[in-house]
C-alpha cells in the first residue's frame, strides 16, 4: 500500500494553514504519507506517483532509489479540462522517466494515458477524455542514471561550472 506523499497546494492542503487557520477553506482530511513510494509487483519493483508527485524530480528519484525498475503514475486531469495542463502533466512524466531511465506507465481517468520510454518517448498514448484500454511492452530496469545516482548535485555543480565559465569569459581582460 502506498500513501500520497506529497500534497498537492490548496486542494489538499493549506500552506501556512497554522497561521491562516479559519479564514482559508482547505480540506483538513488529507494526511501526507510517509511510505515508500516503491512496491513490489509480479514484473520488479514499481515506484509509484499519485497525480502530482510525479512533478517532483526527487520524489520519483526516490523510488529508482528504493530499487524501483519501473515507474507508475496515477492521475486525475479532469479538472484541467480541455487546457494544456494534461499535456504539460504528461511531459512532465515524460521528463521524471528519463531521469530515472525507467520506464514510466501513466495511468489517467480522464487526461492522457500513457507508457513512455526511458527515452521519454511515447510507446503508446490515449486520447483526451476517452475511455481506452493501453497495451505495450515495458521491461523492468536496473540501470542507474546519473540523476538517480547523484541527485541534485548535478543541478549544483552543472550551475556552478556555467557561472565560472561565464566569468571567465566575461570579465577576462
Amino acid at each position: 500500500m502506498y500513501d500520497k506523499n506529497i500534497l498537492l497546494p490548496y486542494a489538499e492542503t493549506a500552506p501556512l494553514g497554522d497561521i491562516l487557520g479559519d479564514y482559508y477553506n482547505a480540506p483538513a482530511e488529507f494526511l501526507k504519507g510517509e511510505t515508500t513510494a516503491a512496491v513490489r509487483t509480479d514484473i520488479g519493483i514499481a515506484g509509484l506517483s499519485i497525480c502530482f508527485e510525479a512533478v517532483y524530480p526527487s520524489h520519483v528519484r526516490r523510488s529508482a532509489e528504493d530499487g524501483a525498475r519501473f515507474l507508475v503514475n496515477i492521475s486525475n486531469d479532469g479538472w484541467f479540462g480541455t487546457t494544456s495542463e494534461p499535456v504539460m502533466h504528461l511531459r512532465q512524466a515524460a521528463l521524471r522517466a528519463v531521469e530515472s531511465r525507467r520506464y514510466l506507465v501513466r495511468a489517467s481517468n480522464n487526461g492522457y494515458s500513457a507508457i513512455l520510454s526511458p527515452m521519454g518517448e511515447v510507446v503508446c498514448l490515449s486520447g483526451l477524455f476517452t475511455r481506452e484500454c493501453l497495451s505495450g511492452e515495458i521491461v523492468p530496469l536496473e540501470t542507474r542514471s546519473w540523476y538517480t545516482l547523484l541527485g541534485d548535485w548535478i543541478v549544483a555543480v552543472s550551475a556552478t561550472l556555467f557561472a565560472v565559465v561565464m566569468g571567465l569569459v566575461l570579465f577576462r581582460p
